[in-house]
């Protein structure tokens, strides 16, 4: 049940949210060729992305989601995944992130979370969650650690997060209509 919802929920047309994340993913890699970074490294960019991807979507979208759900209503269920995805990276100013730039953070990555939840509903599986999260992060990171620049066209993806979970909430609230 962490890995996998018994129903997926949400319009066919939310797909474009991991189809968008996939097109940055292509391009922040491709802008990172030019500059071959080394094999160690781009070894270790995956392995962490492997780690981070399936670290935090199997606690705030795999069993705080699955947990949550006896308690409270969908909607609250995104609403507090998302905020902890979000107050997951507080830290990140212990390790050298800017703290003028954490309010900025914290606001993306919430929006990034919501846009997790959101595949995860529609998806009905979380692994497409952990897969694009942990290609997303390694993505960005290594084109950074090459002297590069993450592409522009990346917060192109954060409005369609946001339109995607709107979509996905209320879907589900007038499935929920129309049954009761």
């Amino acid at each position: 049940m962490v890995l996998f919802d018994k129903t997926k929920s949400g319009p066919q047309w939310v797909w474009i949210l991991p189809i968008a994340m996939a097109g940055v993913i292509v391009m922040n890699f491709l802008g990172v060729v030019p500059k071959q970074p080394t094999s160690e490294l781009l070894g270790w960019s995956l392995l962490g992305a492997v780690g981070v991807g399936f670290g935090e979507e199997l606690i705030t979208r795999g069993s705080l989601i699955v947990g949550l759900r006896s308690r409270v209503s969908e909607g609250k269920v995104w609403l507090i995944s998302s905020l902890l995805f979000s107050a997951l990276h507080l830290p990140n100013v212990l390790f050298g992130f800017p703290l003028w730039a954490m309010p900025v953070q914290v606001l993306l990555t919430f929006i990034m979370g919501s846009g997790f939840y959101a595949i995860r509903r529609m998806s009905g599986t979380l692994i497409l969650s952990m897969i694009l999260h942990g290609l997303w992060d390694s993505a960005l990171f290594l084109n950074v650690a090459v002297g590069g620049a993450p592409s522009s066209i990346q917060y192109s993806v954060y409005p369609i997060a946001i339109i995607c979970v709107i979509a996905v909430l209320c879907w589900g609230r007038n499935a929920q209509a129309q049954q009761g």
